[in-house]
Formats: structure tokens, sequence, C-alpha cells
């Protein structure tokens, strides 16, 4: 028998056309746990890092707060719904960047399947989500160092501040930064959720998670969007993946899949346990070494964050790298000093602008954008790792609902809805 092997010496994959649907489901769901070498694991797990940590920053720290609000289980819900959604958003992005050869970000993809007033557009919204991500950040690391030193939030705005000129020097290093500082706050979301799994799991009181206050039943919606919304680090796990991006389709299901299930059980733990004295930020209720683990958190998914809005300065308008960084790291910072005479911007206000003006535009563009790459499949000049079909009515359907959010949102800002 003769055994084909590839260029580098490997056994080549024999024939599948002789095997059912069922065992080829089958075969992929065992190579979630087949062992990779070394150095492919390591190029995995920092591509899922990345995706962990950009998804789980300040957003969840503000889910038990809107799950204390309208209800656990109203929370839950909206998040199941969304989240599976978004695994299928993120499939559906992660293909079209395999289509294309060269590094393209969100606002690249966007002229290239949707044309340049699509850029134009998607490049706006994705600067206001990223922003306003930033700046609750800012907020959220600004209120806690203030409450570890001082005992209250009275500066909070200096020490944002001072946090991001920080990261505004990380960013500047670019992608390198990520691979080496996003395992860290990986590591950090994962200390915080055993902590407060093991501390705090015996306080809950099963009434606190049966509340429901229909009043408030839209509240979670702008911050779970805002949670769970990655596709901005996409284009960055094709370059970590870069010879391996048979990998990138795992790696995505993975990076998505465990933000849920976190989001679930932390506040699970903090609504059961703190009931409606659930404050903005949880971490506040649950001591200071958890605010502490919060912040690191917050410090990956910001430097993950700003490096995409750097790059799409750079990658997709061709700016300079000192004028990319400029608007990438430090005029984020003069937004939110301005921030400091407009009492409307609180830190779940913040959050819930991102997940509305942001998040849902750019959800819905990157749809229009799948439905287009299904089309046009030969433009990006390259086979994809990986396809998901997807039609017309499915993709609209996911539109629709996202749509929805956006329309609730608006309306509960003009107070037209509660």
């Amino acid at each position: 028998m003769v055994v084909k092997v590839n260029r580098r010496g490997k056994q080549k994959p024999g024939p599948t056309k002789g095997i059912g649907r069922s065992e080829r489901r089958r075969n992929y769901f065992l190579s979630f746990f087949k062992k990779q070498p070394s150095h492919e694991h390591a190029r995995f797990l920092t591509a899922v890092s990345v995706m962990v940590g950009t998804c789980i920053g300040a957003g969840f720290l503000g889910i038990p707060y809107v799950a204390a609000q309208a209800g656990f289980w109203v929370m839950v819900g909206y998040l199941l719904l969304f989240g599976l959604m978004i695994v299928f958003v993120n499939l559906f992005f992660g293909e079209v960047i395999l289509r294309n050869r060269g590094n393209h970000q969100l606002s690249g993809f966007a002229e290239i399947y949707l044309g340049k007033r699509s850029k134009k557009v998607m490049f706006f919204f994705l600067k206001v989500s990223i922003i306003s991500a930033l700046l609750a950040y800012m907020i959220g690391v600004g209120q806690g160092v203030s409450f570890l030193i001082f005992g209250n939030f009275e500066h909070e705005i200096a020490l944002g501040a001072l946090f991001a000129f920080v990261m505004a020097g990380l960013i500047w290093k670019g992608i390198e930064s990520l691979k080496q500082y996003e395992r860290i706050g990986v590591l950090a979301i994962f200390i915080l959720f055993i902590g407060t799994m093991v501390f705090f799991s015996r306080d809950i009181r099963v009434e606190n998670l049966f509340t429901f206050n229909p009043v408030n039943i839209f509240v979670p919606i702008g911050v779970i969007l805002f949670s769970l919304i990655e596709v901005y680090s996409l284009p960055e796990i094709k370059i970590i993946l870069r010879r391996r991006e048979d990998l990138m389709k795992k790696a995505i299901i993975v990076g998505t899949i465990i933000p849920i299930i976190f989001y679930f059980f932390f506040a699970l733990v903090v609504v059961g346990s703190q009931g409606a004295n659930t404050p903005e930020i949880a971490t506040f209720s649950l001591g200071k070494i958890f605010i502490i683990i919060g912040m690191v958190a917050m410090f990956t998914s910001y430097l993950t964050l700003g490096i995409s809005l750097q790059r799409n300065y750079l990658v997709d308008y061709q700016k300079s790298r000192v004028v990319s960084w400029l608007w990438a790291a430090i005029f984020p910072i003069t937004l939110f000093l301005l921030m400091k005479f407009f009492d409307f911007f609180s830190f779940i206000t913040v959050l819930t602008i991102g997940g509305l003006l942001g998040g849902t535009v750019i959800v819905f563009l990157v749809l229009m954008i799948k439905e287009k790459a299904q089309i046009k499949k030969s433009r990006g000049g390259r086979k994809p790792e990986y396809k998901i079909k997807a039609s017309k009515l499915v993709i609209w359907i996911l539109a629709i609902l996202f749509g929805f959010g956006l329309v609730v949102e608006i309306l509960k800002m003009f107070n037209i809805l509660g």
C-alpha cells in the first residue's frame, strides 16, 4: 500500500467520501481533545486567550448588576440567545477572513465586499464600540484603584487616566504585547472564576435567583451584547495562527463558548449571594482581592481593543504608526477627561452605548459581508480552511434579532421604554 505524505513528511489524511455525516461530526468533536505538538498547542492557547481576553473585559463586571435589575433568568435567556448568535457570527467572519490572502481589519473587509461607503460606516461604529469599551475600562480601573488606596471613588479620573497612559505604551508595541500579556489576563479571569465559586457559592440564596422585575426586562440587552461581541480580535487570530489556519475554527468555537460559561456562573454566584444589593461593578461586592483580579482582566481586554483600533488605522487606512497610535491610545484618554463634566456617563451607560451603537451595527455589517462573500467566493483569492453555508433567511433572521436589540436600546435611551 502506498502512503501519501505531504511536504513536511506527515501522512496525508485518507479520503472521507465514504464516511457518514455522523462519523465526521464525531471525528470533529474528538479533534478538540487530540494532542497537538507543543508549539502548535501554545499558538492555539494564545489565539483562544486573545479571544477570551477581548470578550471578558469590563462587560462581565456589569452583567450581575443588570441580572439583579431584571431577574437572573431573564439575563440567562438573553445570554443564551445572543451567545448562540455570536458563535455563528464569529464563525461566519472567521471564514471570510480565511478567504482573503491579505491581512485586513473589519473596515477593510467591509470595503472589499460592501464598498467604500460601508467601509466608512464600519470604521465609524468600530471606533464608537472600541472607544466606549476603553472608556468603561478607564472608569472601572480608576474606581477600583481609588477604592483600594483611598476607600472612595474621588480619584477615579486621575487614576483611570494614569492607567490609560500606561496602556498607551503597550499599545505602541502592537501585537507583540498581545502575545506577551494576554495569557496573564486569562489566568486572572480563571482565578476570579474559581475564587468566586469557592468563597461565595455557599452564600447563594435561591430566592435571589428567582426575582423578576418586568419594568427592567430589557435592561440586560445592551450590556449582554457588549460583553459577547469579539469580532474585533478575529483578524489577529489569523496572524497568530499563521500557517496553522486549520486551527482557527476550533479556536473560535472555544474562545466564544468560554466567556458564555464564565458569565453564567459569575452572575449566578454574585446575584445569588448579593441579590438586590449587587453594585454596578460586581467585584466591589466581593472584596479587595477580587477588585484587583477584575482590573487585570480589564487590562488585557483594553490592550486587545486598543491594538485592534490602532491596526485599523495602520492596515485599512494606511496611517502612520504615530498617527494610528495617537487616535487609538491618546484620543480615548482625552475623551475620558472630558467625561468628568458629564454625569450621564456611568459605567453601565458606557457599556450600553458600546453594545448599542457599536456592537449591533458591526455585527449587522459582518452578516452582510458573509452574505456577499458566499456570492463572490473568488474575490479573496484564497480557499478557506472551513466553510459554513448560511441561507439568506438565516442571515436575515440573525440580523433582525440584533436589530431588535438595537431598537430596544434606542427606545430606552429616550425613555420611551422602561
